[in-house]
């Protein structure tokens, strides 16, 4: 008889013991299922926990707003004005709405002001138009003939923005020379 001749019987029943029994293959995509929603929890656990603290701080930093009090003085000679920090805590940053005809552009000033400190802003001596970039933080728009200035405090963490204190804000108008 040849070795390499083909018996069906034989084969076909060598063939039908080689798969994995359907219970081995639901035990195993049943552990596949359970690894993964494992892995889901425990990042779903970690974004939570995360969201919870980034609320937390912004909820404190808007606490702190109930401390901060600012005055503003315009400066006489020159095209300006000072922010004093009246309040109890030190401010981490400006919001300054700078209002150009009927537009508006907002400008972040990232600075800590102190407890009885003060900041000067000024216009610039070049004219930099409403709109344009302003890189200096401490320069105000030539054309800005109103401002508000909002002191903001920043909660902990990288890369956390400026929380305003909105209810603390500051109208400013310049006078306009002849």
């Amino acid at each position: 008889m040849n070795k390499n001749k083909f018996n069906f019987t034989n084969d076909v029943k060598f063939m039908q013991n080689k798969g994995v029994s359907p219970l081995i293959a639901t035990v195993i995509l049943i552990g596949f299922v359970v690894i993964i929603i494992a892995i889901i929890i425990l990042w779903g656990k970690d974004y939570l926990q995360e969201k919870a603290e980034k609320s937390s701080a912004l909820e404190e930093a808007a606490r702190d707003c109930l401390s901060v009090d600012i005055s503003v003085e315009t400066i006489t000679g020159k095209d300006g004005f000072l922010i004093y920090n009246d309040g109890n805590i030190p401010f981490d940053g400006l919001i300054i709405r700078q209002h150009c005809g009927g537009d508006i552009a907002a400008t972040r000033v990232y600075t800590t002001v102190n407890v009885g400190a003060s900041l000067e802003l000024v216009k610039a001596n070049a004219v930099i138009k409403c709109g344009g970039e302003v890189s200096i933080p401490s320069i105000l728009y030539d054309e800005a003939d109103s401002f508000e200035v909002i002191p903001a405090k920043r909660p902990a963490g990288k890369g956390a923005p400026l929380v305003p204190c909105s209810d603390k804000k500051q109208e400013v108008k310049l006078s306009q020379e002849p």
